[in-house]
């Protein structure tokens, strides 16, 4: 084992580090163990550090003259792609991606093949094919996420399954453990749940998350007008107010209705009259 030329730190026990080969060829990116000794010869041209005993790593194959794929960066580059090998060093993955995540904590990484997302587990099975133009990672706990088909976005779940259509204009990004998610069709808002119910119906010309609640939103009708909405009745509710002014506080928002300001008790559903000392 040479000197090396660049290393990562540790992580779970492993690091990558940047060498010659057996050859003298390189510097290539292989993996050493606290001790020392490797675990995956230096290989790779780039990787990452793991995670959850998995690590991705760039492959490059060469081609000699008489047809061989070896490692030689003398030769041509024949190809490359992204695997992930686990902690003995070992490729654990079938296909060959142009692109990948890390797994995250549930265990599951985004990879990009012939161009499109899908998700593989910790050992390289398809948890969700690789069919998507875009694909969003799942946000800790949340149970659904977002996908692109061409140019129109659905949500699927943590086990594939197409929730929705792939009908949707616009969808909200933002990394979210929410159980609903705001979508645009038309120039017009609803939002989805997680069994892919539009349980804000399509008609509002926008709708907002309210901080710290996942029963209430609160809905835009236009002309400086808002209501809330109760996401479990799926039904408007309280006053016709033409802004909110504080985030919610244990339920209550001070709200603007007729140009007056208000407080409004959201689990009550009443407006609250504060009493003269």
């Amino acid at each position: 084992m040479g000197p090396f030329r660049e290393a990562f730190q540790f992580s779970e026990g492993i690091a990558a580090v940047l060498a010659l080969d057996k050859k003298g060829y390189g510097p290539f990116w292989g993996f050493i163990s606290r001790s020392g000794a490797w675990i995956a010869e230096p290989d790779y041209e780039e990787v990452s550090a793991f995670r959850n005993g998995r690590a991705s790593v760039l492959v490059y194959d060469y081609v000699s003259k008489d047809g061989r794929v070896v490692l030689d960066g003398r030769l041509p580059k024949l190809k490359e792609y992204w695997a992930f090998v686990d902690r003995s060093g070992k490729v654990i993955t079938k296909s060959e991606y142009s692109e990948c995540r890390d797994f995250d904590e549930s265990g599951h990484a985004l990879v990009k093949y012939e161009g499109k997302w899908g998700i593989i587990d910790l050992n390289g099975n398809t948890v969700i094919p690789t069919k998507y133009h875009e694909l969003l990672p799942f946000f800790e706990d949340a149970q659904f996420t977002v996908a692109r088909i061409n140019r129109k976005y659905g949500f699927i779940s943590k086990d594939g399954r197409e929730l929705t259509e792939f009908k949707y204009d616009d969808v909200d990004r933002k990394p979210s453990s929410r159980k609903v998610k705001r979508v645009k069709l038309n120039n017009l808002y609803c939002m989805v749940d997680v069994n892919g119910d539009e349980v804000v119906p399509l008609k509002y010309e926008m709708c907002y998350y309210l901080e710290n609640q996942d029963k209430f939103v609160w809905v835009e009708l236009g002309d400086n007008k808002r209501r809330f909405f109760n996401l479990e009745t799926r039904e408007e509710f309280g006053p016709t107010f033409s802004n909110q002014l504080e985030l919610e506080y244990e339920g209550l928002m001070v709200i603007k209705i007729d140009g007056k300001l208000a407080i409004y008790d959201l689990n009550q559903q009443k407006e609250i009259v504060p009493t003269p000392i």
